[in-house]
């Protein structure tokens, strides 16, 4: 499916479809300090995809960053155009016993652009997840199902379990 002869431990695809190709957004490296996002690309769904170059995001390569264990990435496109990635993440505090994460793992946000190639890029450059970032707020419509808060949920958030 892939054009990479090497392997990779990846897992959670995301597929998403832009300017004529298929990207398969993918977590890579377990959930740990080597997590990472990847993105795969073809022009065609059932490949072969070829990868990028460089991961999306990732900090196995610093533990300084503040933000380490970055990875299983969703691209989304808000209503005003602009792209974003919401990510886990955790924030290690450093004990006398190594770091530790009592936060578990925690939802961030990076703002996400697009390189001449078609593939997308953190805005603020390099892999590493930003701490702070500006990121556009404007409200979406509600769903035709989500217009009335006080109504009881029915299809589809309403399914029994098999």
């Amino acid at each position: 499916m892939c054009a990479d002869s090497r392997e990779r431990l990846v897992e959670g695809p995301k597929l998403l479809w832009r300017d004529g190709w298929f990207l398969l957004v993918l977590a890579e490296g377990g959930t740990g300090v080597e997590h990472g996002v990847l993105v795969a690309r073809s022009r065609a769904v059932t490949g072969p995809y070829e990868f990028d170059s460089r991961p999306l995001l990732t900090t196995r390569d610093d533990p300084s960053v503040p933000l380490q264990k970055a990875g299983h990435a969703e691209l989304v496109e808000t209503p005003g155009g602009e792209w974003v990635m919401s990510h886990l993440a955790a924030r290690p505090l450093r004990t006398p016993d190594g770091p530790r994460c009592p936060l578990g793992r925690e939802t961030a946000i990076q703002a996400v652009t697009w390189d001449e190639a078609g593939r997308p890029r953190l805005r603020q450059g390099g892999r590493h997840p930003a701490v702070e970032v500006d990121v556009p707020t404007e409200p979406a419509e509600p769903g035709p199902w989500l217009t009335d808060p006080d109504e009881p949920l029915g299809r589809p958030w309403s399914t029994l379990r098999g």
